[in-house]
């Protein structure tokens, strides 16, 4: 996405915010306190924490920052039925690096959403508006009316809005919105899911003017329509006719939709009735209704694919496949070739909000020194640590082979290591296969207990900004989390850290039952899995860690680590010392015919890849297949040889 934008809103922050600095909580332990305490042109500093505030601005004209970031820096609401941030009479000021959640409202007559705007121009900046609810009114991440806020670079998702505006709702004449740069997803709403922006009835009909929507990336935006009405009509709230969920929806006037990427939802741009709405260089692909529809626009230069009908493009608009690098992980960057990108088109322009990406997949290994890793295991005679690095260079050979018929091209590989020390980072990317081994065998001799949660995370923080290409995530280590240690490690986990406290409960299967797991788990879990990342674990125990029977106590950490991938539409795959059965193709440490069953499920109707695929091998040919179910049922039934025995 485009920065021009910010700099100048960053530039316009230097202007304004020059007086006095004030410290939360240095000099006050409240936000609020500090914002009253404030003089316009003051900056107010907000240290990490959560806060539970109301913070009411009208005006201030102030800048509230936060020094660590939105993930470290969170707002909850004081209270129900109230919002956390307000903003009135021509109120200016600048909101950077905050995550403003939870404000739920059940309120006939009050917005109470995560931030309200009437009548101000403000600027929300590098900011995460999410888990925010409104049973009785429009907007739930924002209520904007009359305003001219500027809404750049943030995060929207998880909004629960009753009507209009699961994400953003803007409600009559406005004074010049801006909606720039952000990323708006998993909101829901029955009309306008991502943004909304209905005409309004109170007094009089006002349609939504004015509104200016560039440069977003709007997917995944959902549905959900309200049974009940709200009881009071005097209350202000659109009145769309029919339901309108789309990633935008617009019924007004001189509004501007440009370079947006719109994708998986409802249906993608909604238009009412009005005039002077432009809808250029945009991606509308893969929505589930309409692409655009059913008012008038202006349109150009827009790619408009795969959309359930309504694929209307404009003059010179085209509908073809923008050839995304991984939609089905959220990442929507193009890869070469697409027909979006400038030197592609008749346009001669970007069209969407992302430009060209690198899509190599990557995989991070990691191994883990720990003490116990120095333990001798059942198979061959090895440590623990010396049977990890041997898997580790098998899982390479397979991973870089390029007659394997899914090896998808070029693939880049680093090596970490990890222990109570820290995490490390052996070897950088590479696609060369024999420095990658070396790395493997050279990594030092295990000393000392290691977080693997923390080494997980600096997997991921590794992989970040490298690209949108497949990522994997192979960790090898005897499969316990240690003590909870706050690590100090990149923004991919940090947000986390604040719920270290909650300890970790090793009977945690977010998959299965989330009560038992600890804020910190629940944390560290979704973090995971919104990552799209497949987890490869070294278990280096005699168990199976995946039959919840087989494990013992204090090693259920792999069902953590399970969920964590199948959340993520990965796979997670798993060695331990548990000794390999030939024709134990389920791996529940025995053969009959539900090994069968398996073997038939795979090969026939796609269902799951053997957890240990040499197992499953019974007849020990170098691959699975039918051959090997008809083997272990003639096994069992009919006295038939029995499984090979070196499928390892």
């Amino acid at each position: 996405m485009r920065k021009l934008i910010f700099l100048a809103v960053l530039l316009t922050g230097v202007q304004l915010c020059f007086a006095a600095t004030i410290n939360v909580p240095g000099d006050y332990s409240s936000i609020r306190v500090a914002v009253n305490h404030s003089s316009e042109g003051d900056t107010v500093l907000v240290e990490p924490g959560t806060y539970h505030e109301y913070l009411f601005f009208a005006p201030k004209n102030i800048c509230l920052l936060s020094t660590g970031g939105r993930e470290v820096t969170i707002i909850k609401p004081l209270s129900d039925n109230h919002a956390i941030f307000e903003f009135w009479a021509g109120d200016t000021s600048i909101i950077d690096g905050f995550t403003i959640s939870g404000a739920f409202s059940t309120a006939y007559n009050s917005p109470s959403v995560g931030i309200y705007c009437r009548n101000a121009s403000p600027t929300i900046q590098n900011c995460e508006i999410s888990y925010n609810m409104t049973l009785w009114h429009d907007g739930a991440g924002f209520y904007i009316r009359n305003s001219g806020i500027k809404i750049y670079n943030n995060l929207i998702h998880h909004n629960d809005g009753s009507v209009t505006g699961g994400g953003i709702a803007c409600h009559g004449e406005q004074t010049g919105v801006e909606i720039v740069g952000n990323i708006i997803y998993a909101n829901s709403a029955p009309h306008g899911s991502g943004i909304g922006c209905p005409a309004i009835e109170s007094g009089e009909y006002s349609y939504a003017e004015n509104i200016y929507i560039v440069d977003n990336l709007i997917f995944g935006n959902i549905e959900e329509p309200k049974e009940t009405p709200p009881p009071d009509d005097t209350i202000p709230h659109s009145n769309p006719q029919g339901y309108m969920a789309a990633g935008i929806y617009i019924n007004g006037y001189n509004c501007q939709v440009m370079n947006n990427t719109i994708v998986d939802n409802p249906r993608g741009i909604m238009i009412l009735e009005g005039a002077g709405i432009v809808i250029e260089k945009n991606i509308i692909a893969f929505n589930n209704q309409d692409g655009v529809g059913p008012g008038s626009a202006s349109m150009d230069c827009n790619d408009v694919y795969g959309n359930g009908f309504a694929n209307i493009t404009g003059p010179t608009g085209f509908s073809l496949d923008p050839m995304f690098c991984r939609a089905e992980y959220g990442e929507f960057g193009l890869t070469e070739g697409s027909p979006c990108l400038p030197d592609n088109n008749s346009c001669g322009v970007l069209i969407g909000a992302m430009g060209e990406v690198d899509c190599i997949p990557r995989i991070v290994i990691s191994i883990d020194r720990s003490g116990s890793m120095a333990i001798t295991g059942p198979l061959f005679g090895l440590s623990r640590f010396e049977v990890a690095q041997d898997l580790a260079r098998n899982e390479l050979l397979k991973i870089l082979d390029p007659g394997d018929p899914d090896y998808p091209g070029v693939i880049e590989t680093a090596i970490m290591y990890f222990n109570a020390d820290g995490i490390v980072l052996h070897q950088d990317f590479t696609t060369d296969s024999a420095t990658l081994h070396d790395a493997i065998l050279s990594i030092p001799s295990p000393r000392h207990d290691t977080p693997l949660a923390a080494a997980m995370c600096q997997s991921l923080c590794t992989m970040i900004d490298q690209g949108q290409g497949t990522k994997w995530m192979i960790t090898y280590t005897d499969g316990l989390e240690n003590e909870s240690q706050n690590f100090e490690i990149c923004n991919v986990c940090r947000h986390c850290n604040q719920f270290i406290s909650s300890g970790w409960n090793y009977d945690c299967d977010p998959s299965d039952d989330p009560t038992k797991c600890t804020d910190w788990q629940l944390c560290l879990s979704e973090t995971f899995a919104s990552r799209g990342t497949h987890v490869v674990h070294y278990f280096g125990e005699t168990v199976e860690p995946i039959i919840k029977s087989g494990v013992a106590d204090g090693l259920e950490d792999m069902l953590f680590l399970k969920a964590a991938a199948d959340n993520s539409y990965g796979r997670f795959y798993y060695h331990s010392d548990l000794q390999t059965v030939c024709g134990d193709a389920n791996y529940d440490g025995g053969i009959n015919v539900s090994d069968a069953v398996y073997i038939v499920n795979y090969v026939f109707i796609g269902g799951d890849e053997p957890t240990d695929y040499q197992s499953a091998d019974s007849n020990c040919d170098g691959t699975v297949n039918i051959s090997d179910a008809v083997q272990i049922i003639n096994f069992i039934f009919v006295a038939g040889p029995e499984p090979c025995a070196d499928c390892k």
